[in-house]
């Protein structure tokens, strides 16, 4: 059986619910004993911005590609940006402040908003960031393991890396992220974001 595409993997994820979590590609049993980056002291769901870097599987180039400077999304990256930006409709707490879909990742900076505790704010069932599609129609891994996060404590912060993701594709040739230069300036990536 043929492997199926990057977006029949993706309309596989909208379709199911399968996860598109950085992580979702780990083995249940192994989930729970990877070291978390998350501090431990911090409330995630507490009001305020966050910065969030997700590279797909091995960096592979498959949400479109850069041309004079600017990102030109494929099939795959339309539909990773539907699923953000749905993301506000499927959770009334989340604003999306600012995204880059670059080649080989995302660039996301969501806003947590205070919600009012009359509201009724759960995670939808069928949510793009859930894991309970069924196994037997799981699609191959399209995200990294682990992801880059940042908690944004300052405007001054927020501002520099807004500046830093809308500048992202004209920096394209000098990206970490990308696989083509990062291999010639500095030798195979770490596999990590």
């Amino acid at each position: 059986m043929a492997t199926p595409s990057v977006s029949a993997r993706l309309v596989a994820i909208r379709k199911y619910g399968k996860s598109v979590r950085a992580h979702h590609d780990a083995p249940l049993s192994t989930m729970n004993h990877r070291r978390s980056i998350r501090l431990k002291s911090h409330n995630y769901s507490s009001p305020g911005y966050y910065f969030i870097t997700i590279c797909t599987h091995n960096r592979q180039n498959i949400l479109g590609n850069i041309k004079n400077k600017k990102m030109i999304l494929n099939k795959s990256g339309k539909i990773v940006n539907e699923i953000l930006l749905q993301l506000p409709e499927r959770y009334p707490n989340i604003s999306l402040s600012t995204h880059q879909i670059m080649p080989n990742h995302i660039h996301i900076i969501l806003q947590i908003v205070e919600v009012h505790s009359s509201s009724n704010v759960r995670a939808h069932h069928n949510a793009p960031l859930s894991h309970n599609a069924p196994l037997s129609i799981a699609p191959p891994p399209i995200w990294q393991r682990n992801y880059y996060e940042h908690i944004i404590r300052t405007k001054n912060d927020l501002i520099k890396i807004k500046k830093y993701i809308k500048s992202n594709p004209a920096m394209w040739h000098r990206d970490r992220n990308n696989i083509n230069t990062y291999a010639l300036r500095f030798g195979p990536a770490s596999g990590n974001p």
